[in-house]
């Protein structure tokens, strides 16, 4: 045996390629597969005898995929082993030698006691690797990542989408602010932001730490207070070109692997870590990631010491993965030793997907949809033959949804059934009132969109995939989301395993499956910047002639000439090298310069102010030039928020910007954002929009038809364009642009003389400046409306309205205990 080689190594080794255990292992498997699908089966005592000793073998290696392999053995044991009952002091063993101490707590002690030497060791690790703030205990795995993140400078990680990476980061957070530390948290989506600061918020209460700004604004940076921001890179990207004297002592990028996105919202992100680099180079950069085996790119990619980085790949449950052929009726499940699917049974006599979902389980399953309409759709077909249930959460759950939103919203009812839908058009609350439920295990079935894959914390027992993008070519990116989403099944605190079911009814459902799930811990990431940047050619072209077209893939190859360009006319001021221009390939050098020089010269971008040129790199030159034109000719300027003020600002943004939006659609968006900035709540909208509908689009392509009231199909779709237009196209499109143009107005004619700024009341669908505070402060529109209606005493405000003490013993007291603001309220 060589010198190098352990004895474990060498026994663990020689397990992994023995015929027996692979024997014994696929019999496990297929029993476990089985099972699951409410098959009978059943491993003999003798069978388990032996397999537990190639466990006990695994758990001893140091190298993290043989750990797992011990922890799949004990949990598919304790499923169907004929002696599980006695198995408890096994599956202790393993657990604690893992850090899974939740896990490991499922067991009394006293009934399965381990040796005394291994007990000690068990609360020894206990004490270590307790966190600082709270009750918690990190696993192995996870100790070993925050261990890292305390220590070292710049750090980058990753880890199954179950490993508990917001967990990490919000304790590393705590670590932060107990060291009166800044901190930015960049996260890809505004639907991440609520549950970091519910959670940051939590800790700060039970650790009465006062002197903390906690806010999702971006303009709310207080310069002597301990400042935690949570901003999608947008809201970043005001700030770090603002004129205040920033102190940011850590940027955590959350969801790192959305840099590797092919879309404009990756060029922002990275960006503004590099600006983040440039202005403020001791500020620590950590980046967190799923699934991916190449953390270091992300650190490399701005030039920081790549070594300082993990990835973890013991996560704190593991995945069983099933192909379900509902055509042939068969099953076959992935056997992560031999790393190839099998079948196990013929016996499946399913009608369709829905039926086989209801065969499985009646709890705690998320059905992936991709399309918002899908999801919709299918969980209304879902529910139509199950009966209504008398859960008092879910009744008052489907009341606070029809005052919400509507008495015939198709969510008010599904709930009654356990059934719910989640995508992105939610509005906030309802989305955070689906989570809970759903994490509570009231709602026993979640159809779902893509949401999941922006990193919403969302696990579930169950995860039923009817088909993946799995049609064309898998790429790196297909695996790295797949796997992202698939993470999804097990939750650490309920279940030692989940359930993947990827399931064919049609024959173009699925492609090559095996192609897809294959070299799961291969998976990497990328940034797409960076690619970018090497097309040194077609940054030239770009920059001389424009984009082709209005195509995404042209409209991101804009933003990074735009940025290069900006980036250029900074540092040429300052007489500095373009850390930008460095990233482009040496040999297109001469011919960039010459062409930045040429449109300097040419194109009037000189007259822009390059602070707003900076900010506003995804808006084009031309764009540029002509607010900067209007501006000089004939300005809109806001002088009040009514309608005769709005509309021409509406119009103007429009055509200055070249949007989209025929002028029906803007008489359409200008009356729904009319009433959403004066405070109508959602359901008046809504209604108003009824009564002035004549025809509807049930889904996108689908034929124009008469609005029908009676039609409750007619109905759940203008509801869901309204709340899209809201979401998407008056709280962010509009928003953006109107935001831009009033930069532009205060540039040219001073704060005093640049009117109002309509953005804000656009994002927050307000403009009362109490409401205003307390949804920075982490509060809905409708609950922030409702305390300043009727419970404005319980809130102190300071001189500049920002929130300062909320009595809320007394403000609880006051609130029905099944009400929205009860629950927001109790969380803050």
């Amino acid at each position: 045996m060589s010198a190098n080689i352990t004895l474990i190594d060498k026994l663990t080794t020689d397990s992994i390629k023995s015929v027996h255990f692979n024997a014994l292992y696929q019999t496990l498997s297929i029993a476990y597969a089985d099972s699951k699908l409410k098959i009978p089966s059943f491993i003999t005592s003798k069978k388990t005898d032996d397999l537990c000793r190639y466990a006990d073998i695994f758990s001893l290696s140091e190298e993290s995929e043989y750990r797992v392999l011990a922890y799949r053995i004990i949990v598919k044991l304790l499923g169907v082993s004929e002696k599980k009952p006695a198995l408890g002091s096994m599956a202790r063993s393993i657990f604690t030698k893992l850090g899974l101490f939740f896990s490991e707590s499922r067991f009394d002690k006293d009934e399965h006691p381990l040796p005394y030497e291994r007990e000690v060791s068990n609360i020894l690790k206990r004490d270590r690797q307790k966190l600082p703030f709270g009750n918690e205990v990190f696993t192995d795995s996870q100790y070993e990542v925050f261990t890292s993140l305390t220590e070292l400078d710049n750090f980058s990680f990753s880890g199954p989408t179950s490993f508990g990476k917001s967990f990490i980061i919000r304790s590393y957070i705590f670590d932060c602010i107990s060291n009166k530390k800044n901190v930015v948290i960049l996260v890809p989506t505004k639907v991440l932001i609520e549950e970091y600061i519910r959670e940051i918020r939590k800790t700060i209460k039970v650790e009465g730490w006062g002197n903390v700004n906690l806010s999702k604004n971006a303009q709310s940076y207080i310069e002597d207070k301990i400042n935690i921001l949570i901003l999608t890179p947008e809201r970043f990207n005001n700030l770090i070109y603002t004129d205040l004297e920033l102190s940011i002592d850590v940027l955590v990028v959350d969801e790192a692997h959305k840099l590797g996105d092919d879309d404009e919202r990756s060029m922002t992100s990275f960006k503004v870590i590099q600006e983040t680099r440039k202005r403020l180079p001791t500020c620590k950069v950590i980046f967190s990631s799923p699934v991916i085996s190449n953390p270091s790119v992300f650190l490399e990619s701005f030039g920081l010491d790549g070594r300082n980085s993990i990835e973890a790949i013991e996560g704190p449950v593991t995945q069983n993965l099933f192909f379900i052929d509902l055509l042939n009726n068969s099953s076959q499940f992935y056997n992560e030793v031999s790393k190839e699917f099998y079948t196990h049974t013929k016996e499946l006599k399913i009608e369709d997907m829905f039926s086989f979902i209801r065969s499985v389980t009646s709890k705690s399953s998320l059905i992936y949809c991709t399309s918002k309409s899908g999801s919709v759709s299918d969980a209304v077909l879902f529910a139509e033959d199950l009966p209504l249930l008398t859960n008092p959460k879910l009744v008052a759950a489907s009341k606070n949804i029809k005052e919400l939103i509507h008495e015939e919203y198709f969510l008010s009812d599904l709930l009654l059934k356990g059934v719910a839908f989640h995508n992105a058009d939610l509005p906030k609350n309802v989305r955070s009132i689906i989570e809970s439920l759903y994490q509570s295990r009231e709602i026993a079935y979640l159809f779902c969109t893509s949401t999941l894959l922006e990193g919403v914390n969302l696990p579930t027992g169950n995860l039923f995939l009817r088909s993946f993008k799995t049609r064309g070519k898998i790429t790196n990116k297909t695996k790295l989301d797949f796997w992202n989403l698939a993470g999804r099944a097990g939750r650490y605190t309920k279940e030692l395993d989940g359930n993947i079911f990827c399931m064919r009814d049609t024959s173009s459902s699925w492609g090559n499956i095996s192609t897809l799930v294959e070299k799961k811990n291969e998976v990497k990431a990328d940034t797409s910047a960076l690619k970018r940047l090497m097309r040194g050619r077609k940054i030239i072209n770009v920059l001389k002639d424009g984009p082709l077209n209005e195509e995404k893939q042209e409209r991101i190859m804009d933003q990074i000439s735009n940025m290069i360009l900006s980036d250029y006319m900074e540092n040429k001021q300052k007489n500095h090298p373009s850390s930008l221009m460095n990233l482009v390939p040496k040999k297109f050098h001469s011919g960039l310069f010459k062409v930045l020089e040429d449109k300097l010269r040419d194109s009037g971008i000189n007259e822009v102010p390059r602070q707003l040129f900076a900010i506003g790199h995804n808006i084009s030159i031309e764009r540029h030039i002509n607010v900067l034109s209007d501006i000089k000719e004939q300005p809109v300027i806001l002088s009040s928020l009514n309608g005769s003020d709005t509309y021409p600002l509406f119009e103007r943004v429009c055509k200055v910007y070249k949007l989209k939006f025929s002028t029906a659609q803007i008489n359409r968006l200008y009356r729904i954002a009319q009433q959403w900035i004066h405070g109508f709540s959602l359901k008046d909208i809504i209604n108003n929009s009824l009564d002035n509908c004549s025809t509807v689009v049930i889904y996108r392509g689908g034929p124009i038809e008469n609005f029908d009231r009676t039609n409750k199909a007619h109905v759940n779709a203008i509801i869901n364009g309204v709340i899209s237009s809201i979401e998407h196209d008056i709280g962010y499109e509009l928003e953006l642009y109107i935001n831009h143009y009033y930069q532009h107005l205060v540039n040219s004619l001073g704060s005093e003389g640049a009117g109002i700024n309509l953005s804000t009341y656009l994002e927050l669908g307000t403009n009362d400046k109490f409401e205003i505070s307390l949804q920075n402060y982490g509060f809905s529109r409708s609950v922030a409306s409702e305390l300043i209606k009727f419970y404005k005493e319980f809130i102190k405000f300071d001189d500049e309205n920002v929130v300062v003490s909320i009595d809320t013993v007394n403000l609880l007291a006051r609130l029905g205990k099944n009400s929205i603001a009860f629950t927001e309220v109790g969380n803050v």
